[in-house]
């Protein structure tokens, strides 16, 4: 009972009991129109975001929409990049500064308006329109040190960064980070990079296949990796 009540106090996994309470009982958790969470339709450049579409090339955000929650509300978001510009699809964001380094990137601000820009009748709307949302730039180099300080357990973190064109988790330092911080609880998204190689055959300096889940060489991190991939699935 102590550790029902403990866990109940943490959202994310109040929330999973209530959605597994409500297909039990046969109860349908879709919001009314009056409280749904966001309203795409009113963000003029809706149709234009295909990844948000109900079909192949989208994650059928609309329909997430309506789910309790399914705005991303109580969960932090944490982008990790060069920097961010003002824009005024995020000016009323309320966006926290892990540290005051920036190089004034767009490629941050494009990356943080996709994810969680206003739901509002401007631009778009972010995948996450009510989340959190915080921001971390590579300047510091101890950005993924200090980012433990600002999450909790079951927040997201993503960076669009690379490592010499290949995924993060091919440098050892930030490996460990990863483990750490996935140990904690984050969910971490990181992307494939721009290599266009097959990362299952990618060796390290050791000549060892840390990215190849089917190789005893391979290096568990916890991380999600974001790519491409071929018409043969290989990932790239």
């Amino acid at each position: 009972d102590v550790l029902k009540s403990s866990l109940n106090q943490h959202l994310p996994i109040k929330k999973l009991y209530v959605e597994r309470h409500y297909k039990e009982n046969n109860i349908d958790p879709v919001e009314t129109e009056e409280t749904r969470a966001s309203d795409p339709t009113t963000n003029p450049y809706f149709l234009g975001q295909v990844y948000l579409r109900d079909d192949a090339l989208g994650v059928n955000a609309e329909y997430s929409y309506t789910r309790t929650g399914g705005s991303g509300e109580q969960i932090r978001l944490v982008l990790i990049d060069g920097g961010i510009n003002p824009h005024e699809d995020l000016e009323n964001r309320d966006i926290t500064f892990i540290n005051n380094e920036s190089n004034g990137s767009d490629h941050g601000t494009h990356c943080m308006s996709i994810a969680g820009a206003e739901d509002n009748d401007i631009g778009i709307i972010g995948v996450s329109p009510k989340s959190d949302l915080y921001f971390g730039s590579v300047e510091d180099k101890n950005v993924w040190t200090n980012v433990i300080d600002y999450i909790s357990p079951g927040d997201v973190i993503f960076s669009p960064r690379q490592n010499e064109y290949r995924p993060l988790i091919t440098n050892a330092t930030m490996r460990e980070e990863f483990r750490i911080l996935t140990a904690y609880g984050a969910i971490i998204v990181i992307i494939a990079g721009n290599s266009a190689e097959n990362l299952d055959e990618y060796q390290d300096g050791d000549g060892r296949y840390i990215l190849n889940r089917n190789s005893d060489d391979f290096e568990e991190t916890g991380v999600i990796i974001a790519g491409g991939c071929n018409a043969d699935a290989k990932r790239t």
